[in-house]
């Protein structure tokens, strides 16, 4: 009887005042069998009408959060589930049983009706095959870049996408909406370069006006932002990762076969005086990122702005990527440690990064390590290329058209569909630990970080 509860607990997530009302429920029933020494099998045959009609309640009155998403993913996605009973065991056999169940259909994703006037809304609906629940979304503006990062530009300038190719701000706003529905709350825009795109400012607005989005960022090199950030904020932007290799402007030139580091370190001082989030993110490359480390560490503590090493990936241009030229993030934080001082790990959130502080709380230093320990299992988002391709992965190939249905009069219905259809046939993992793996076609300017 108590895994029957807490295994109705876990499934539904239900409100604290439903949760109290069952728990009155279940209680009484106990205290009935017991009085009259029913069998343990007659308490079950009580409780099991009573289980089926408060859930028919709480389905009709979409009281769930979704039969999929681990306890860390349901937490983080609603505001309103920290209110729980707290000592609910969570059980992981209804995920397993009811993702079997859903196996049997056309696709993996839930498709839940979405109210948005109800306060107990929680559409968990972008599943896949593994369980992993998608509500963050990567879209790519542009593949055209003005610099010529060697893990990702080749030193020439490449062939890029022809501009009838690349989306619209239209179709880009219609797509967004489109995977707001389906439960999406967090958006990044990419490149390329996203700054690059002429007017960038005006979609950010109209992501911006979305309702239902939680949080919109921007990754970008830096160069161009101070430039745009009063039109940028003012349509809303409040938060941007800047990509940094380098603190000195000889090596910032070796990384990006361009000058501009005076440019992106004046950038993120404007952000910062607005208030914005800013996050640096660094390639960590073997033979390169070890001669900055006590520099970033030193900016780190100035600054007070949090600075992530993504381990280097097989997404160069130039192929040149093999795995002894991976600085892991284990052999980062040791560096660190041994350069400025021990690193203390911080609390888990909802980002793939593993964040650390110096053991005197001042500074922030994280590690992404995508190759060398990577997180397939708990990867949260999907990405839209700028000519309209989505790619369930960043290592995989594209997993759907979605310009086609875009500009051939498709209905949204339609687009929701091969959202869905992409985000079922998403891989357990990247594979770059397998001999299999094979290199993806696409570089990593014309897929978008």
């Amino acid at each position: 009887m108590l895994i029957h509860f807490f295994l109705f607990c876990n499934v539904f997530r239900i409100r604290r005042n439903l949760e109290l009302i069952w728990a009155a429920i279940f209680v009484t029933s106990i205290a009935i069998c017991s009085t009259v020494e029913f069998p343990l099998l007659m308490s079950f045959a009580i409780q099991l009408p009573v289980s089926i009609t408060l859930i028919l309640v709480a389905d009709r009155s979409n009281w769930y959060h979704g039969i999929f998403a681990s306890p860390r993913q349901i937490d983080d996605r609603c505001d309103w589930c920290q209110g729980e009973i707290g000592w609910f065991p969570r059980f992981s056999l209804s995920t397993m049983i009811l993702r079997t169940v859903v196996k049997v259909g056309s696709n993996s994703a839930v498709n839940v009706p979405l109210d948005r006037s109800s306060p107990y809304r929680c559409p968990l609906m972008l599943i896949d095959t593994f369980g992993r629940l998608h509500t963050s979304l990567r879209v790519s503006v542009t593949d055209r870049c003005n610099l010529r990062c060697t893990y990702c530009m080749p030193a020439e300038t490449p062939d890029y996408e022809s501009r009838t190719e690349i989306l619209t701000f239209e179709e880009i706003e219609r797509f967004v909406r489109i995977a707001v529905e389906l439960g999406v709350d967090d958006v990044r825009l990419t490149g390329g370069e996203p700054l690059v795109r002429a007017e960038l400012h005006k979609l950010v607005g109209r992501i911006n006006a979305i309702d239902g989005i939680r949080r919109m960022s921007m990754t970008t090199n830096g160069v161009l932002l101070e430039a745009q950030l009063d039109d940028l904020f003012a349509a809303g932007l409040r938060s941007v990762n800047v990509s940094l290799d380098a603190l000195d402007a000889a090596s910032f030139r070796e990384a990006t076969r361009r000058p501009g580091l005076d440019k992106v370190l004046s950038a993120i001082t404007a952000a910062r005086k607005r208030q914005m989030k800013v996050k640096i993110n660094a390639i960590a490359l073997r033979g390169f990122t070890e001669r900055h480390i006590e520099a970033f560490g030193h900016f780190a503590r100035e600054t007070k702005i949090p600075i992530r090493f993504i381990e280097f990936m097989p997404l160069d241009t130039d192929g040149t990527w093999d795995s002894a030229s991976v600085l892991t993030g284990a052999e980062i934080l040791a560096r660190f440690s041994k350069a400025i001082r021990p690193l203390v790990p911080l609390t888990s959130n909802d980002s793939p990064a593993t964040d650390y502080q110096f053991d005197d709380g001042l500074g922030t230093i994280g590690v992404i390590p995508s190759v060398s320990e990577p997180f397939c299992d708990t990867c949260n988002r999907f990405r839209l290329t700028a000519d309209g391709q989505l790619r369930n992965c960043l290592f995989g190939e594209d997993s759907g058209d979605v310009r086609v249905l875009l500009r051939n009069g498709s209905d949204d219905a339609a687009i929701a569909d091969r959202i869905r259809s992409a985000v079922s046939s998403k891989k357990a993992g990247h594979g770059t630990d397998d001999l299999t793996f094979l290199r993806p076609t696409r570089p990593m300017y014309s897929i978008g970080g």
